[in-house]
């Protein structure tokens, strides 16, 4: 148990000695280190100089390597390069933020670290204000073509003026312009049914099929309507298309069979008069016999299906270009099994004994229940393609 106690300690040691402020900085790591420093002396009276100075080591490091990039991206003098610059100036001010409550930061022997504060807040107000007219300006482009019905163009403008609200949530109008292209990137879809067969189709069965419930199908640029509503533009029509609806007839099957099982029983022993043996106590003398017994079983298969078929087609509205179509077919199945028998219910087997009923069968559904449930199926199988669906 020492043994393992002592390996133990030991493996915490190397790894505590693995992670060191000097190690991180030599590597480059230096959030990491300043992390690890600060973690280390949160709270402690005493602050070893090791983690002062390599806090202060990793910030002046840091600090140099994070001005030299926004100088690098300002020299470049490129309009997509200021929110990277805004970004940068961000993380120093988060750094010098987390290293503020410590100051001044003294250690346990007397050295005190000294960090140059950078002044960033007029700096990543100017960055952000040109990373804002950047991305604004882009957008700007981008509507003319959305306007146009690109609406591509249109969801290349939200992006860019989603952008602006990390850095200016009131910047000119932009809520204006990302409300006006949030709807003209948005694909509004009319879903509707159509009976292209040969049957009437009940008006129930449509009730249920467009009763899906487009709320969840909804996406960030798809919204789907089952009727149209004024002040609202229908992009592409999803018509479902009942081609064909058959109802089969009722079907009964009868089968015949005979379950048979041997058994092992014990009967009174008799002499050959047929006199029952008694042992020398008075005791009747049994013995073992095998023998079969037998149930005769009536089955009985009771089978309907309601079979659907169609295609779901979308297409343009303005222009009626077929977009796509996908084939769909459901079935609503309804298939009894039952079982009776004569003789003895020891002899049946295990699929037999399954199939007893107290009751002679449920009884056939009618053409209009089995419809109905052909029709629940077909909602989901049209929500599912529905979903799949990519405009």
């Amino acid at each position: 148990m020492k043994k393992h106690i002592y390996t133990l300690a030991a493996a915490t040691l190397l790894l505590v000695s693995c992670k060191s402020v000097d190690k991180m900085v030599e590597q480059g790591k230096y959030d990491e280190a300043i992390l690890f420093a600060a973690e280390k002396m949160q709270g402690e009276e005493n602050k070893k100089t090791k983690y002062v100075q390599g806090l202060e080591e990793a910030f002046v490091k840091v600090t140099r390597k994070d001005l030299a990039r926004i100088q690098y991206l300002t020299d470049l003098d490129r309009e997509e390069n200021w929110s990277r610059i805004y970004f940068t100036y961000e993380k120093i001010q988060k750094r010098q933020e987390r290293i503020r409550p410590f100051l001044p930061l003294v250690s346990e022997d007397g050295y005190q670290a000294e960090f140059q504060f950078v002044k960033v807040n007029k700096r990543m107000k100017e960055a952000g204000d040109k990373a804002s007219a950047y991305y604004y300006n882009g957008a700007l482009e981008l509507m003319v073509e959305a306007r146009k019905k690109d609406k591509f163009a249109a969801r290349s403008a939200v992006q860019k003026l989603e952008k602006i609200e990390y850095f200016r949530s009131d910047y000119r109008d932009k809520k204006a312009l990302l409300d006006e292209a949030y709807y003209l990137g948005t694909t509004r879809v009319l879903v509707k049914m159509k009976n292209d067969a040969l049957v009437i189709i009940p008006k129930a069965f449509e009730r249920e099929v467009l009763g899906i419930g487009v709320r969840d199908l909804n996406s960030r640029w798809t919204q789907y309507f089952l009727e149209e509503a004024q002040g609202v533009s229908i992009d592409v029509i999803a018509e479902m298309s009942i081609q064909n609806l058959d109802v089969s007839p009722d079907r009964e099957f009868v089968n015949y069979y005979t379950d048979s099982k041997e058994v092992t029983e014990s009967v009174d022993q008799t002499d050959a008069y047929g006199n029952v043996l008694k042992d020398t106590l008075g005791n009747v003398i049994k013995v073992f016999v095998n023998k079969t017994i037998n149930a005769h079983v009536t089955e009985v298969r009771r089978t309907k299906e309601a079979i659907v078929r169609g295609q779901l087609l979308f297409r343009d509205k303005l222009t009626n270009e077929r977009l796509n179509a996908k084939p769909i077919t459901v079935e609503a199945v309804f298939d009894e099994w039952y079982c009776t028998f004569n003789g003895d219910r020891e002899a049946l087997s295990s699929k037999t004994t399954s199939r007893l009923k107290s009751s002679y069968g449920v009884g056939f559904p009618s053409d209009f229940d089995l419809t109905m449930q052909a029709a629940e199926n077909l909602k989901y199988e049209m929500k599912k393609q529905l979903k799949r669906q990519i405009l």
